[in-house]
């Protein structure tokens, strides 16, 4: 990104590369790039523009450490309307905590997630954040028709991730 200034690259960076880790279950290494961006993931709201991979890593590191409330609660951050209009992708946040959610009971804190992500494709007509919704709203119902519809366009749009993650 163009915008994007030298104090935000390594957030970027670190949290995607926690992110990866995480997936591979490398936890070790998962965990040495958090630590390198750890101070700086929502200290600063010029940060918090590239810190979607950061949080979705530490939700990642606690849910896979047997934590899923700490997992929540990281992924709950973008609920907050200060980060939230700070971190242009919170609305990547919301299907992991929906489905967080659902995994721990908490209905309202799914409802929440889910609402959250239909104002978000609401507000910003763009059809990666309609996705997002659906995936929410998929979840919630136990729909799997709108899942799988969901990972029709993830896998139409080259999001290998996301697409697993509609599917599981």
């Amino acid at each position: 990104d163009a915008t994007m200034t030298g104090s935000e690259m390594p957030l970027l960076v670190h949290g995607m590369m926690a992110l990866i880790a995480g997936h591979r279950d490398e936890r070790g290494t998962a965990e040495e790039h958090l630590r390198a961006v750890r101070d700086k993931v929502i200290s600063a709201a010029s940060s918090r523009s590239s810190a979607h991979f950061a949080f979705l890593a530490q939700a990642l590191t606690a849910e896979r450490a047997g934590r899923p409330a700490q997992a929540m609660a990281v992924l709950a951050q973008g609920l907050d309307p200060s980060i939230a209009r700070d971190m242009p992708d919170h609305f990547l946040l919301f299907p992991p905590l929906v489905r967080l959610a659902l995994l721990t009971g908490d209905g309202q804190a799914a409802a929440d997630a889910a609402r959250a992500a239909a104002d978000a494709a609401d507000r910003e007509r763009l059809p990666v954040k309609q996705a997002a919704a659906d995936h929410c709203a998929g979840l919630l119902a136990g729909d799997p028709g709108r899942l799988l519809a969901v990972a029709g366009y993830y896998a139409a749009t080259r999001r290998p991730l996301q697409r697993g993650q509609a599917l599981e």
